[in-house]
């Protein structure tokens, strides 16, 4: 009998449904698991530096995983602690505020900055984080007065907004600042001439 995860059953390998290619070497996955990998541009050398495990049996659910390598990379590390400093009702906060800010930015991309989760389109625009009481989200907006208005009761002490955890999360009004700082950050690209 063979080991379900092995090369000899060649279904568990077989590509996943996109445009993915297949891994490059045999990997060992659990019974009902299929692997891909993709060039992200991550890595200078154009090799493939994204990889994608899916079920084969539906969806599935993971918040985050890691690599099990010895010596794990700075980002991963800072990952790790992200996720073991923040309460489990945060977590559910900043992904639903990641998820609208994407939606109202279509085309940005998630990076970290300054240790912080943030979007970017050509340079970094919004960054968001859970503190003890409060979420905090940056830079301060400037170009629509009448947001900056309404953000008014957020504002900390440098101009950067702060949503208490203790009260409603205005997503809505989240995801209006991510769309702002986004256009801010496209208004002054056009201003100095760069596409």
């Amino acid at each position: 009998m063979s080991d379900p995860g092995t090369s000899t059953t060649p279904d568990l390998l077989a590509p996943l449904p996109s445009p993915l290619p297949p891994v490059e070497q045999v990997a060992r996955l659990p019974l009902g698991f299929r692997a891909g990998a993709a060039t992200a541009g991550i890595k200078a050398s154009g090799k493939p530096d994204l990889s994608v495990v899916a079920t084969a049996h539906g969806p599935l659910s993971a918040a985050a995983t890691f690599t099990t390598n010895r010596f794990p990379s700075a980002p991963v590390l800072l990952s790790k602690a992200h996720l073991a400093a923040t309460a489990p009702e945060v977590r559910v906060v900043l992904a639903e505020i990641r998820t609208r800010a994407l939606a109202a930015v279509p085309g940005a991309t998630e990076c970290i900055s300054y240790q912080m989760p943030a979007l970017r389109l050509k340079k970094v625009f919004f960054y968001y984080a859970a503190f003890k009481q409060h979420v905090g989200i940056y830079p301060p907006v400037k170009g629509d007065a009448a947001l900056a208005a309404e953000l008014a009761p957020f504002r900390g002490p440098k101009g950067n907004l702060q949503f208490p955890l203790a009260a409603p999360m205005p997503f809505d009004l989240i995801a209006r600042v991510a769309a702002a700082l986004a256009a801010e950050v496209a208004a002054k690209s056009a201003a100095k001439g760069e596409a």
